[in-house]
């Protein structure tokens, strides 16, 4: 019979896929999760140290900005930048004066670092040092006596001359020094010894003075030193030809040190 005959199946794929169970639709996979990229830490950058330039209020920082800030207030002084100077200034002058009292107070408690041990200041040891100095002066002008004259040149209408008559002839005797007085005019001057009393009208030229009274140191075989021209003290007379008789060579130097 023909309908006994067994027909080969009908393939289709929903006979095919049966182990899969009896589902109205086809499910998808879920996607698998994203995951998140790793969070990467950026390298901690140290800050740079700041220079002293930078640090304010410090002296490298007024040394490098003062100035700026002075011009700004002298090219535009508004009350802003005239202040900010001012401020400023005060500042830095507290700042001075902290390092001067921290200054003080260093020298004053080390004896190696306080004149006062080398050079008294008291009135009583500076009259005492003074007189010293004046005595090891004085001793030394006489040592150079033995060996150098002292030339005045003057004229006798000078009023500064007749002024410095009686200081340089007090002053030669005192240290023994040998005084050579010189008229330009052919005049006289009270109070100088007669014997030290010259005359010379073109002895002015000769030396090219410039003003009268004139005074040189005058140094056998070497010649004519000059040591002062025109009034002075006594104290200045001598000052300036103890500093004649150095740069003559013929005071020690190390008698100035001393």
């Amino acid at each position: 019979m023909p309908w006994a005959t067994h027909a080969a199946p009908i393939p289709h794929p929903f006979y095919d896929e049966k182990a899969q169970g009896w589902f109205w639709k086809e499910t998808t996979p879920e996607p698998l999760l994203r995951q998140a990229p790793p969070t990467v830490k950026a390298p901690v950058v140290p800050p740079l140290p700041l220079t002293p330039e930078d640090t304010p209020l410090t002296s490298a920082w007024f040394r490098a900005h003062l100035g700026t800030i002075r011009d700004q207030a002298l090219d535009d002084p508004t009350a802003e930048n005239v202040r900010r100077y001012f401020v400023l200034q005060k500042a830095l002058l507290d700042k001075a004066e902290r390092f001067a009292e921290m200054a003080h107070s260093v020298v004053f408690q080390d004896p190696h670092l306080d004149e006062r041990a080398q050079r008294p200041t008291t009135p009583f040891a500076l009259a005492l040092n003074h007189q010293a100095e004046n005595h090891a002066r004085l001793n030394a002008l006489s040592q150079m006596a033995k060996a150098a004259g002292l030339l005045f040149v003057f004229r006798s209408d000078c009023r500064f001359c007749h002024l410095m008559a009686p200081l340089v002839g007090e002053l030669s005797q005192r240290i023994g020094m040998r005084l050579y007085a010189v008229s330009l005019d052919g005049g006289d001057l009270p109070g100088l010894p007669p014997e030290t009393l010259f005359k010379d009208p073109g002895l002015g030229q000769t030396l090219h003075l410039t003003a009268t009274p004139a005074f040189l140191l005058m140094v056998p075989q070497k010649g004519l030193f000059p040591v002062l021209e025109g009034s002075a003290s006594a104290l200045e007379l001598e000052a300036h030809l103890y500093e004649t008789g150095l740069a003559s060579g013929l005071i020690p130097s190390h008698q100035h040190s001393e």
